[in-house]
Formats: C-alpha cells, sequence, structure tokens
C-alpha cells in the first residue's frame, strides 16, 4: 500500500539502498580477505618466495665456484713457474759448481815447463810432455796418444766408449791409459821412440838452425789427450809443438781441431749377444761415469 507521505517514502528507499551498498561491500571486502588468507594462496606465495631465494643462492655458489676455479688455476700456474724457476736455479748452481770444481787438465807446469827433450851424451834422445790437473777435483781416464813430424800415427784415435748389454764393455781410450790426476797433480808422459828423432837427425836439426835455413829439416811434436771429471763430462785438448834445436826450446803452434774431428769417429758397437734365446743389443753409454749412474747388476 502506497505510503501516505512520499517524501518519508523516498527516505526509507535511499536508507535501503545504501544499507544495501554497504552490505555488499563488506561481502566483498571480506571475501578478498578469506581469499588472501586461504591456505593455497599462502602456499603459493611461500614456494616463490622460496624459489626465489634457492635462485639467487645459487647465482652466488657459482660466481664462488668460478672464483675458487681462476684462484686454484693461477695458484697451479704460479706453482708450475716457481717450480721451474727453482728447477733452473738448481741447474745454475750445480752448473757453477761443476766450472769451479772440475778438473783441469793442460800441458806444463806450474813452473812453465811443457816439453823436454833429454839427450845423454851420443846416446839416444827421450822426449817427455809435462801436464797438470789444474782443478780441484781429479781426473779420471786420463789417456793421451803422441806422434811426430817424422812418423803419423796409424789408424784414427778413438776416444774412450762405453756399452752396455749384457753387462757392460769398456774402451779404454786414446793408448789404452786409465790414469787418475789428482787435484793439482802433475803427470809425466814419454813419447814413443818411433816417434823420437835419432841423434843424426838431431844433429841436422841443429845444423840447420846454426845457418837459418827455412828449407831444412825440423821436428814437429803433435798430441791429443782425454780425461773424465767427476761430474761425469767427457774433455778432449790438443796440442802442437815445434821443437827449436839452436836453443834446445819448445815453441807452441797453432794445433789442428783434432778433438772435433774425432769426435765423429766412434767405434762401432760389438754384436748383439744373444742369451737362451733373448737377444740383446748393446746400447752406447756417455764417455764417462755419470754421477747418478747405478751400476749394472
Amino acid at each position: 500500500m502506497p505510503s501516505a507521505n512520499p517524501d518519508a517514502q523516498s527516505d526509507y528507499e535511499s536508507s535501503r539502498a545504501e544499507q544495501t551498498r554497504a552490505t555488499k561491500g563488506q561481502n566483498r571486502s571480506r571475501d578478498t580477505s578469506s581469499l588472501g588468507h586461504s591456505p593455497e594462496v599462502q602456499q603459493c606465495t611461500s614456494r616463490k618466495e622460496h624459489e626465489a631465494k634457492e635462485e639467487h643462492y645459487w647465482k652466488w655458489q657459482n660466481r664462488i665456484q668460478a672464483l675458487l676455479t681462476l684462484f686454484t688455476f693461477c695458484a697451479f700456474v704460479a706453482a708450475g713457474v716457481y717450480a721451474r724457476y727453482a728447477k733452473e736455479q738448481v741447474e745454475d748452481a750445480r752448473q757453477r759448481e761443476a766450472i769451479e770444481l772440475r778438473a783441469y787438465v793442460s800441458v806444463g807446469t806450474p813452473q812453465g815447463q811443457t816439453v823436454e827433450l833429454i839427450q845423454p851424451f851420443g846416446g839416444k834422445a827421450t822426449i817427455k810432455v809435462h801436464f797438470i790437473n789444474s782443478g780441484k777435483t781429479p781426473a779420471r781416464h786420463f789417456s793421451i796418444r803422441t806422434w811426430s813430424s817424422l812418423k803419423s800415427f796409424q789408424g784414427p784415435p778413438f776416444f774412450r766408449s762405453r756399452w752396455r748389454g749384457w753387462g757392460q764393455l769398456t774402451n779404454p781410450g786414446l793408448e789404452g791409459q786409465d790414469a787418475t790426476l789428482g787435484s793439482e797433480s802433475p803427470y809425466v808422459e814419454t813419447v814413443k821412440e818411433e816417434f823420437t828423432p835419432t841423434p843424426d837427425y838431431l844433429i841436422k836439426l841443429k845444423e840447420a838452425a846454426v845457418k837459418n835455413d827455412p828449407n831444412g829439416p825440423h821436428f814437429m811434436l803433435f798430441g791429443i789427450f782425454e780425461y773424465c771429471d767427476v761430474f761425469g763430462r767427457h774433455h778432449c785438448d790438443d796440442f802442437s809443438y815445434r821443437y827449436l834445436a839452436d836453443t834446445d826450446r819448445w815453441e807452441s803452434s797453432p794445433a789442428m781441431p783434432l778433438c772435433n774431428m774425432f769426435t765423429m769417429l766412434k767405434e762401432k758397437p760389438p754384436e748383439p749377444v744373444t742369451f737362451e734365446g733373448v737377444v740383446r743389443p748393446w746400447k752406447e753409454l756417455p764417455h764417462c761415469e755419470q754421477p747418478d749412474e747405478v751400476p749394472e747388476q
């Protein structure tokens, strides 16, 4: 039934509309609030936060791992460089020690005497060559070969050589000598008679020297020697002297590079040995025993 008062009716309807709108707003707010705090929404949010934290964590782990890898590589390179430097230092120290302490054999004595010709009155002459080891350690396996302008040597000289197969073989050297010269020790080598001038030839030498005859007879003495030092190194040297008959002196003359020439010549190794069906060839060893060499049993 229509209200008797139109204004009151209008106010009533406006009030009801406002209440309806307020109720809907509260319901919407309550629905939204309940939706935000639902277990499903909270679980989804928590999972996303965990994934974000885990991604951040692994990013930092990868960066740290990369830095550690780089640091390890740099440390490895530095260690390699240091090891190589240390090895070079040790090798340099060994080289200096070898140079300072090794044997040095040369012709002559501290008094300056090199070659000596001794001739008893009317007798055969004898020639002696003086050597000195001026080094601080012994010279081992010293061997020498001499010849003269009167007669050359027969066959090329072969240096000391060694082979290992079933056991070990050693060629003793130039003339089969195996002398050891101690530190600061002298050594005297007597030239073989076949290379020494006869009394008659010495008289001819003196006559030619007095006449100053350049085409007259002359006498030259040549030699080559080898030895090993205690550091396992092989050494070779050669010499050449001319005899001055008028003053009974020896004059050093340029020698041929015999060491370089004869180094190229090597004795052939022995034939391979067969033992109980096993063939074992000979292996060439250095001229001298090495400091770290282990003798074969």
